[in-house]
């Protein structure tokens, strides 16, 4: 599947936005891109790849400025948000900003720009959230849904997944900076379970949430693996630092949670949750839930072999 027309990504400028623009021009999609982001750093270093995308610089809280970037716009994909768990927790007024009013002023600039849809990227920290980012983006899931139901005109879909491989600001660039650096990687706890996916698994996920219900949020069936395996895939010969738990830290993820499932459906390869202002469905046996902790794990070749591809600037497509 691809898409077509013309697309605005807000936060547009980081790794998810550069996947799936690398994507369309690599596949041929008949595409016509809007990066919508604040740091005009990115941005300029994505224009020197791609001079044909439009560039605009602007804040997802303000409202008159996503119109006028959405105008003419077939597609939103919604991906800026205030994503660090630390950060979140002692700047909390700031990620509710940007998170649930910026979400806010996406859904109003959308409707107002006549957008055909709009796809959310959210967290499978919004999966019964205990931190303050996944509480955002669990509210910011709601407000997509309630506004899928309460109109027709532009449809709202929604995606919520896991830990990306190699993305900015994600763990595998931590731990290889530490590592080049000659310091100690720090592990918070052997036992920690994540679910792991590529750039292109997420773009993948994207692009098959439009043929799910406006309202739906599209989870994968994601592998998982435990934080010591990343770190012996990643800097195997590194001398590891045990920190213990940060703040508002889940040993596990879940995906879809046991209250989630009666309104789940199978959906490609993995589910679609209704709004739960909707009858259940009731397909799964009760406390039914995927969490990463009994998620299949990746095996170890395969993370090596991912981790020696990185090395050589390649990209894997897909987990297997």
């Amino acid at each position: 599947m691809t898409l077509a027309g013309s697309i605005l990504v807000t936060g547009g400028s980081g790794s998810l936005g550069t996947a799936i623009i690398e994507r369309a021009h690599d596949e041929g999609w008949d595409a016509r891109f809007t990066v919508y982001s604040r740091d005009e750093v990115k941005q300029s270093a994505l224009r020197e790849r791609f001079p044909d995308v439009i560039y605009r610089l602007g804040d997802i809280r303000d409202h008159g400025a996503l119109a006028r970037a959405m105008r003419g716009v077939d597609t939103v994909i919604h991906a800026a948000a205030y994503k660090r768990v630390p950060e979140a927790e002692t700047e909390t007024i700031a990620c509710a900003q940007s998170n649930v009013d910026g979400s806010i002023a996406v859904i109003d600039a959308a409707l107002t720009a006549h957008v055909r849809r709009v796809i959310g990227i959210s967290t499978d920290k919004a999966c019964h959230p205990i931190n303050a980012y996944g509480m955002t983006k669990a509210l910011m899931e709601r407000l997509f849904q309630s506004v899928a139901l309460s109109q027709t005109a532009t449809a709202f879909h929604l995606v919520r997944y896991g830990n990306v491989l190699a993305s900015r600001g994600s763990v595998i660039p931590m731990l290889l900076d530490q590592a080049k650096r000659g310091k100690p990687v720090t592990l918070t706890d052997p036992k920690m379970t994540r679910f792991w996916l590529t750039l292109d698994d997420a773009v993948d996920l994207i692009l098959s949430s439009l043929d799910a219900a406006p309202g739906e949020v599209v989870i994968p069936m994601a592998a998982s693996a435990p934080m010591a395996d990343i770190i012996r895939a990643v800097v195997p010969d590194a001398e590891v630092c045990i920190v213990g738990p940060r703040a508002a830290e889940k040993t596990h993820e879940s995906l879809m949670n046991a209250d989630e499932s009666p309104y789940a459906r199978a959906f490609g390869k993995g589910w679609a949750i209704g709004p739960m202002s909707l009858p259940p469905v009731r397909l799964y046996p009760e406390g039914f839930a995927y969490t990463s902790e009994h998620a299949p794990r990746i095996e170890a070749t395969e993370l090596r072999w991912i981790m020696e591809s990185m090395a050589r600037g390649d990209h894997p497509r897909t987990l297997s």
